[in-house]
C-alpha cells in the first residue's frame, strides 16, 4: 500500500502546486492591463491543464484503492465516491 500511497500523495501534491501557480497567475492577470479575451483564453488553458491533472489523479487513486483492504475500499468509497455502499 505504501508505494500505491506514496504515488497518490506525490500527484495529490503537485497538484496543489499547479493551482496555487496558476491562481497566481490569474492574480496577476486581473491586476494586470491584461484584456478580458486573453483573462479567458488563460482560464480556458487552465480548464484543459485541470482536466489533465484529475485524469492523472484518477489513475493514481485506481491504483491506490486497488491496494486497499474491503474494509479500507469501504471508507474510500464513503470518503470520495460521494455514496455509502451497503455491504
Amino acid at each position: 500500500q505504501d508505494v500505491a500511497w506514496q504515488a497518490f500523495a506525490k500527484n495529490a501534491k503537485q497538484q496543489s502546486e499547479s493551482r496555487q501557480a496558476w491562481f497566481a497567475k490569474m492574480r496577476e492577470a486581473r491586476d494586470g492591463a491584461r484584456s478580458a479575451p486573453e483573462v479567458l483564453a488563460q482560464r480556458s488553458e487552465f480548464m484543459k491543464q485541470r482536466q489533465l491533472e484529475m485524469a492523472a489523479n484518477v489513475a493514481a487513486f485506481k491504483d491506490l484503492y486497488a491496494a486497499l483492504t474491503p474494509e479500507q475500499k469501504l471508507i474510500a468509497d464513503q470518503r470520495f465516491g460521494g455514496f455509502r455502499r451497503s455491504r
